[in-house]
């Protein structure tokens, strides 16, 4: 029996120790899997995302972990285009990859087609808000890139909010003071925007008026949003300084256009439009660019009803008519 047992014993360690060693050999591996690209999303050749960099990850020739990736740009690089006061220099988002480790990729590219590449952008997990991702304080990004815009908000004066404007520079040069653009240069993935027309020559007797005004984020300087008055199609960004302040006209010589609270049906304020008739017609057309004019009564909005005009009554208005305009006070 002695014998017997110690043998059973013999037998029920070396099966422990057979086990613990087939167990211990189905554990799987600690170490993770390759990277690799498992979803991209389509490849726009431009786009209105915009981007900036934050120096946390370079840009690479493809998603930085993958084989055979190189530097393009290293952080100190993409920090320097940062400050760029060039338009070229502005990055736009392409196109995202995703990867079997949960990280997003994004390849983006200079306006000017130069350069352009692939930039850690985040997590799957990670707080997103258009392109950025955060962390979950929901402040800090994460990523190599964060969202840029190519123009900023310049707020008019009361000259700018009330005055008409003739052009200063007519012409055909593309220089952004003589044409009218879509865009001030290099604040769309177009680049150097091409201009609304060939000439305004035609146009330098026109009455033109400002709507808004923006300063282009790298290089500083200031383009006014302009529409004439006296052709509706007539509209698009010029370089401030580009116009020249007409002098004011007696009622006889303009269109007098009556501010009218529509509640009280009580006139509030006037201003005379000089008069400069419009395109195949005897009056001038103000029935839907003068809704752009800025220079309303402090505290009021134009109707939206009837853009403030009612009827037909400012769609050919002649030389030394009087037209009511109906305004709302504004909601505070």
């Amino acid at each position: 029996m002695e014998k017997g047992s110690k043998l059973l014993t013999l037998l029920a360690i070396m099966g422990g120790i057979i086990l613990g060693i087939s167990v211990n050999s189905t554990q799987p591996a600690c170490a993770k899997s390759p990277i690799k690209i498992t979803k991209m999303s389509y490849n726009l050749k431009q786009s209105g995302n915009y981007v900036s960099f934050t120096g946390n990850n370079a840009l690479y020739t493809k998603a930085a972990p993958l084989k055979g990736a190189k530097v393009v740009k290293t952080k100190q690089q993409l920090l320097e285009l940062n400050q760029s006061k060039a338009g070229q220099d502005t990055f736009m988002y392409l196109r995202s990859a995703y990867t079997n480790h949960h990280t997003v990729y994004y390849k983006v590219m200079s306006f000017d087609r130069k350069i352009k590449g692939w930039i850690y952008a985040g997590k799957i997990s990670d707080i997103q808000s258009g392109l950025v991702h955060y962390a979950k304080d929901k402040k800090t990004v994460v990523g190599g890139i964060n969202s840029f815009e190519t123009l900023q908000n310049s707020p008019l004066n009361d000259l700018e909010k009330n005055e008409f404007y003739h052009l200063k520079y007519p012409g055909s040069k593309n220089n952004g003071s003589e044409l009218l653009y879509q865009l001030p240069f290099w604040c769309g993935p177009d680049g150097k925007t091409k201009p609304n027309m060939k000439s305004t020559i035609k146009y330098r007797h026109d009455v033109f008026i400002i709507e808004n005004a923006m300063t282009r984020t790298r290089e500083g300087d200031r383009w006014l949003v302009i529409h004439d008055l006296s052709n509706t199609n007539i509209v698009g960004y010029i370089k401030d300084g580009s116009l020249i302040p007409m002098h004011s006209v007696p009622a006889t010589e303009g269109i007098t256009v009556n501010y009218v609270d529509k509640a009280t049906n009580r006139p509030v304020k006037s201003v005379i439009v000089p008069f400069a008739k419009s395109p195949k017609q005897a009056g001038m057309n103000l029935k839907t660019s003068f809704f752009d004019y800025n220079g309303l009564p402090d505290g009021y909005t134009a109707d939206d009803d009837s853009l403030g005009f009612k009827g037909n009554s400012a769609t050919n208005a002649i030389k030394g008519a009087t037209l009511n305009y109906f305004i709302v006070k504004q909601v505070k």
